[in-house]
């Protein structure tokens, strides 16, 4: 389940992690000692409990993503020298994400190296029918379907800089 952050049978509980470790501790008080209770907890530790946030990482947009880069938001690339995160945010039906790369690698290398990792993931393809080559399509975990770009640009006056921007957003019916 990728949409809670702890799960109760009855006779165990699990946790996604550590903040939904707290969460589902919480959770657990409640039912021994009471809502309140909890909630007091809570605040004597100054975090923010809230039990009915729909939230869970895990079901997050840049699930699809994670399965192309490393655990640390980075991927490699032909030549690479470095790699620096610039931005990573969106929500569960949309995510964009910037690098910028330093590689001994041209444009075209590292853009056709890029590709091929969406085509490695299986259920991506580019999108038929459009002028550009770095739009694509996929399917998501549930038969939702999904539309992405990637674009690859050098860094102005930078040889060897380039900045990647990934996208993706679930595609209205």
């Amino acid at each position: 389940m990728s949409n809670k952050r702890f799960v109760d049978n009855g006779k165990i509980l699990t946790t996604a992690g550590l903040s939904s470790g707290i969460d589902g501790t919480l959770y657990l008080v409640s039912k021994i000692r009471g809502k309140g209770f909890a909630q007091q907890v809570a605040l004597n530790m100054e975090y923010n409990w809230q039990p009915d946030l729909r939230y869970a990482r895990a079901n997050l947009a840049d699930k699809y993503l994670r399965r192309m880069i490393n655990r640390r938001l980075r991927f490699e690339v032909p030549n690479q020298v470095s790699v620096k995160v610039l931005s990573t945010q969106g929500t569960t039906d949309q995510w964009k994400a910037e690098w910028e790369l330093q590689a001994n690698s041209s444009l075209s290398e590292i853009r056709n190296f890029l590709e091929g990792k969406l085509q490695e993931l299986g259920k991506w393809s580019r999108a038929s029918g459009q002028k550009s080559a770095s739009e694509w399509k996929f399917t998501g975990d549930n038969g939702e379907k999904w539309s992405g770009n990637l674009n690859v640009a050098r860094v102005e006056g930078q040889q060897n800089l380039f900045r990647v921007t990934l996208e993706i957003s679930k595609r209205l019916a």
